[in-house]
């Protein structure tokens, strides 16, 4: 019996030290390049990401420093940013190829920049 539990508690220990350290050694920052891409094309506006973080124990993603970008006919300054953005996905089953359900995002820091072209405040 205390070998089996000692088998079992070596495991254990075995599988936290894999949790722990999958996060340093998974580079979800060579996703970047991608995410900002079709989140650019799903918007339409220039999309930049920060530095991205992974939370194996929870699966989410957290993104730095993110920006989008305004409109050119209402100037050069971003038009959402934020500090931080957290993505958490849900534990219901994936719906179909490709589609994630998620929890709402939890966005720290957010700013977003109102401006109006004179053209169209007649």
């Amino acid at each position: 019996m205390k070998r089996i539990l000692k088998i079992v508690g070596i495991a254990v220990a075995i599988l936290v030290v894999i949790l722990i350290a999958v996060p340093f050694l998974i580079n979800v920052n060579s996703f970047r390049p991608k995410l900002e891409a079709t989140a650019t094309e799903a918007l339409g506006r220039q999309v930049k990401v920060g530095d991205l973080s992974l939370a194996l124990l929870t699966g989410s993603v957290t993104a730095d420093n993110i920006s989008i970008a305004d409109d050119l006919a209402f100037g050069t300054a971003p038009f959402v940013t934020a500090k931080s953005l957290k993505v958490e996905p849900t534990s219901a089953p994936i719906q179909s190829a490709g589609d994630i359900t998620g929890r709402p995002l939890q966005v720290a820091a957010a700013a977003q920049i109102l401006q109006w072209s004179q053209s169209t405040c007649s």
